[in-house]
């Protein structure tokens, strides 16, 4: 699979992995643990979630990443805990 992708796709996935080796231990296990929380949704819960992400501006989306970046395990599973409700009317 990965010899079957083009060169700039190769590069850019590079870059993120070395940026992703960069963060803090800590981040990394927060960005894995968010990431498995994701795989574990139903495949159409995980398309919801992709398309309120892309109905959001790059602006809103920037300021969701850095807002839930800062919020303890405890704080960002209420979070999606209370998005769940929401979605359920």
């Amino acid at each position: 699979m990965w010899s079957e992708l083009p060169d700039d796709r190769r590069r850019q996935i590079r870059q993120h992995w070395e940026e992703f080796q960069g963060l803090p231990p800590e981040e990394r296990r927060r960005i894995r643990q968010n990431y498995q929380h994701f795989r574990d949704l139903s495949p159409e819960q995980q398309q919801q979630l992709r398309e309120r992400f892309r109905r959001l501006s790059p602006e809103q989306r920037d300021r969701l990443r850095d807002r839930f970046r800062d919020m303890t395990p405890e704080q960002r599973q209420r979070m999606r805990d209370r998005m769940q409700r929401d979605r359920r009317g």
